[in-house]
């Protein structure tokens, strides 16, 4: 089969199997989920009430997805569901886009297509394509940037004299342009434009300053601009200061510890990529520097599993050990685990294993088959993408960080590992064998997500139809934020009681949580209705409590 026909097929077959997902998800629901909530609440007020109303809350400038929200919803009405589906339409073009820029990388469509395919069943990404935060937009507009640099310096500087220097510019200026939006959408996205700014630079008697003045410059001053507007009119977000470390002693820890959770979520994240090469080339598993790659990488996962009692999901955020999505973190009710602790034990030392084969394979770039002439350009065309991977796990390592920031790192490593392989053999059976249970698990615990979501939405609102004002509800962090976070922020109450759950205590200070939506019930309160959710999760009921008369806040 000839490798246009196999593109076609295979950029076919990714859509195919990505609307496939909804016969067994749908993304139909009128509720919030995670964050986007504050997103949301500034779409909903500019459409409706007709001003602009960004909430101090707000932690990225996510400004880009403002826009096309607020179209959507002027034309087609409000609808969460709208908008949740206009992240999965987002999300299908970042797959398709990929893919095309590494059968461009690689000019192997089937290896193109298994890391795609790494990309989308990521259970984060996949997760996050069912909401309306601002994630999976950005890596949409990184993968562009990343595209219209990388053809930018593709091109040798032989071919562009000064007749055609137009040309060169624009690539650059595109892939900049690119940055910008996604700059506001995510701060992080400007790292890609300052990497390949960097690389520029350093070919700048190949590039000409002109290329380097239009192609960034101008990008730059647009950007500049918009920011002196927002910020002459106050309207930049307020909470990016919440996610900084306050002392030096707890800085270092937070950056002992990333730098463990970092490598490790990704060496697990690019399995399917590895092994393929793995199984493919078994002649290495009499490598001495593999093993004692993995026994250090394994010791170190055992040893930290049993003195520091830590272990893969590391970070309590999209994947826990309740399910995918924020659960325990967003809403009252002991929970219960959705594998016992030795699963995720074995789960941890796979991750330890995989981050060495993963640490090798990397390490074994001059075995590639490709001409040694053809390594220096190679590298001068994907290294601006290796820079930003080093510059974005800078805010990883000095801010609050979360699993669900590793997106970039992954797409960086997905590319990284693509272009290492692209001359040599390559297991797919084995890759997708991998894949199969990773899908699977992100079909069912995302279906899971949105069916308690719908189900805590329902549960809250049924008392709220009552004449229950919101603030005496304890619906969860998201539906408290979509009810009562402008009461809440208006009240001058300080901070709610000590022993309340944290988004009461630091941000909806005047619930009194007379009801509370809980996973289980709760001391001092009696049981109003349940709902019963499809058992793909041990925690399938969910209640709404009232708080027994004489009970204190």
């Amino acid at each position: 089969m000839s490798k246009p026909i196999q593109n076609k097929l295979l950029f076919c077959l990714l859509i195919g199997l990505f609307l496939a997902q909804f016969l067994f998800i749908s993304p139909k629901g009128e509720f919030a989920l995670n964050d986007d909530w504050v997103h949301t609440d500034t779409i909903k007020h500019w459409v409706e009430a007709g001003s602009f109303r960004l909430m101090p809350y707000a932690g990225p400038t996510f400004y880009v997805p403002i826009l096309y929200g607020a179209a959507l919803v002027k034309i087609f009405g409000f609808s969460f569901t709208l908008l949740r589906i206009s992240t999965l339409a987002i999300a299908l073009i970042s797959i398709l886009l990929l893919f095309l820029f590494l059968v461009k990388l690689t000019h192997r469509p089937a290896l193109a297509f298994v890391g795609a395919l790494t990309l989308w069943l990521n259970p984060i990404f996949f997760n996050l394509s069912f909401t309306f935060m601002t994630d999976i937009p950005a890596l949409l507009f990184l993968i562009l940037s990343i595209y219209f640099y990388y053809s930018a310096f593709e091109n040798k500087s032989s071919t562009f004299p000064w007749k055609v220097l137009d040309k060169k510019w624009r690539w650059f200026f595109v892939g900049s342009l690119f940055s910008i939006i996604g700059f506001y959408t995510r701060q992080t996205n400007i790292l890609i434009l300052i990497a390949a700014g960097l690389y520029a630079l350093k070919e700048i008697k190949q590039i000409h300053f002109k290329n380097l003045l239009l192609g960034f410059g101008l990008p730059l001053a647009i950007g500049g601009t918009i920011y002196s507007y927002l910020t002459i009119y106050n309207l930049l977000p307020q909470s990016v200061g919440a996610h900084t470390i306050e002392t030096i002693p707890r800085l270092l820890g937070h950056i002992k510890w990333w730098l463990w959770y970092t490598p490790i979520y990704l060496g697990l994240f690019v399995l399917p990529l590895t092994s393929g090469w793995l199984l493919a080339h078994l002649r290495h598993l009499k490598n001495k520097m593999l093993w004692l790659s993995l026994a250090s990488f394994v010791s170190a996962a055992v040893l930290i599993r049993q003195v520091y009692h830590l272990q893969f999901p590391y970070v309590d955020n999209m994947i826990s050990l309740y399910g995918l999505g924020p659960m325990k973190s967003v809403i009252a009710g002991n929970l219960k685990l959705l594998a016992p602790s030795w699963v995720w034990g074995i789960i941890t030392l796979i991750a330890a294993a995989s981050l060495a084969l993963l640490i090798f394979i990397l390490s074994k770039r001059h075995n590639n088959q490709e001409p040694a002439d053809a390594r220096p350009e190679r590298g001068r065309r994907v290294g601006f993408i290796y820079l930003f991977g080093w510059l974005y796990l800078i805010p990883i390592l000095v801010f609050k960080s979360f699993d669900r920031y590793f997106l970039p790192l992954l797409l960086v490593l997905i590319i990284a590992l693509t272009q290492n392989l692209k001359h040599l053999k390559f297991n797919y059976l084995v890759a997708i064998l991998i894949l199969i249970p990773i899908g699977a698990y992100n079909i069912t615990q995302t279906d899971y997500y949105l069916k308690w979501n719908q189900a805590r939405w329902e549960l809250a609102n049924s008392v709220l139809k009552q004449g229950v004002s919101a603030e005496q509800i304890d619906g969860g962090y998201e539906w408290d934020g979509w009810n009562s976070y402008w009461p809440a922020a208006n009240s001058g109450i300080k901070n709610g009681p000590k022993t309340a759950p944290w988004w009461i205590y630091q941000i909806f200070t005047n619930n009194t949580r007379n009801y509370a939506v809980s996973f289980g019930p709760l001391a001092g309160y009696t049981v109003v209705d349940m709902r019963k959710i499809e058992p793909s999760n041990p925690n399938g009921v969910l209640f709404i409590l009232q708080k027994k008369a004489g009970e204190k806040r």
